[in-house]
């Protein structure tokens, strides 16, 4: 039996996210730091891609309805909402960095004026980026830079995801 007032589980990605994107309004003062804190634990680089895990920085965990589907610990739904989270913290970098990689991983295209993910099955996917991107960008402050990323990674995704498409269509024949 658990001790009254024992945590159930960690911090997790997908929550705080979505509180760092406001704990610039409620705590303009503290929330510097504890920005800090969260890019710290949360923020990762994996498989040669920025991304928001769903459990901090050696922690393992499974995924779940608000994280989605985990790859190698990061959560999508974590990562596309941290766009806004690192708008209002002024960490512009990040910020640009999440926002291609969703254009990439996303499987983003324009069709009839309107902008689709994942050929147009995922609009919560939409959504979050919308939200996100519409967070105000506050001025850039001290954050830790993150490791430059190669601009060849973007046609590497891209020429994968070619390639499944491309296998996908011969099986669908």
């Amino acid at each position: 039996m658990r001790d009254a007032g024992a945590a159930l589980d960690g911090p997790r990605g997908s929550s705080q996210s979505v509180i760092q994107r406001f704990w610039q309004v409620l705590d303009p003062n503290g929330a510097p730091g504890v920005y800090r804190r969260f890019r710290g634990a949360f923020v990762t680089r994996e498989l040669g891609v920025v991304g928001v895990r769903e459990h901090p920085v050696g922690v393992d965990g499974p995924g779940d309805v608000d994280s989605g589907p985990l790859v190698r610990g990061v959560s999508a739904s974590a990562s596309a909402v941290t766009i806004g989270s690192a708008r209002a913290a002024g960490d512009d970098d990040l910020a640009r960095t999440l926002a291609r990689e969703a254009e990439v991983l996303g499987l983003a295209f324009t069709w009839r004026g309107e902008r689709r993910f994942a050929f147009g099955r995922l609009p919560v996917g939409a959504a979050f980026l919308a939200w996100a991107l519409a967070t105000r960008p506050a001025p850039e402050g001290p954050h830790a830079p993150l490791p430059r990323i190669p601009a060849i990674w973007g046609w590497w995704l891209a020429a994968a995801w070619l390639s499944v498409a491309a296998a996908t269509a011969a099986v669908a024949r």
